[in-house]
């Protein structure tokens, strides 16, 4: 028994570290809602590999180098009946050393998620 709860506690362990984002001086920080209403979770940057964080999950947090960037999101919005996943998409001209809070809210249509940043 003992055995298996030092397995879940390095499992445990391990998927913290694997949340965190490695950010280098003079890079912006990305960061997206997460609230009991509404999590806004990073999907790609520039069109690139999918931000997995583990286990199929999408962080709410990346790193980019200041310049322009096409930011790719999943918004999951939560109400009493259940859950609703649209995609969204954000240009962002970071700045050095900047934190941008990525913000949305479920487009007329139902379709996808407008989204908004702000330092």
């Amino acid at each position: 028994m003992k055995n298996i709860a030092l397995i879940i506690s390095i499992l445990a362990a391990a998927s913290c570290a694997s949340n965190s984002v490695s950010r280098k001086p003079g890079d912006a920080l990305l960061i997206g809602e997460n609230s009991s209403t509404l999590k806004v979770m990073i999907r790609t940057i520039d069109d690139g590999e999918i931000l997995w964080v583990g286990n199929y999950t999408l962080g709410t947090r990346a790193v980019v180098a200041p310049g322009e960037h096409k930011v790719n999101v999943m918004c999951e919005f939560k109400f009493s009946w259940g859950i609703k996943m649209v995609p969204g998409n954000i240009q962002i001209n970071a700045q050095s050393s900047t934190d941008y809070k990525i913000t949305g809210r479920l487009s007329s249509d139902e379709k996808s998620c407008n989204l908004s940043a702000s330092i």
